[in-house]
């Protein structure tokens, strides 16, 4: 993810699935592009719409500010 103006604190929260499992969240944040990696435990492949569960993602901006915004993870089915 790139940033017009770069955060002070990036927080990536996976929505919890009985389809899946998203585990070992790790986000790296390098000026203003964050990158963001995790573990997919899939069970239910055919309850995992797009390919796509759910999550949210936490910043704050440069005024100290949080915000939340819907972001969602692509997985690969059967992974």
């Amino acid at each position: 993810m790139s940033w017009k103006q770069t955060p002070k604190k990036v927080e990536w929260f996976p929505i919890s699935t009985n389809a899946a499992a998203i585990e070992d969240v790790v986000v790296k944040q390098e000026g203003p592009k964050t990158a963001i990696s995790f573990k997919t435990t899939v069970f239910k492949a055919d309850q995992i719409p797009d390919n796509q569960l759910g999550g949210v993602l936490v910043y704050e901006d440069a005024q100290g500010q949080r915000h939340g915004v819907s972001v969602p993870a692509r997985v690969l089915k059967g992974k």
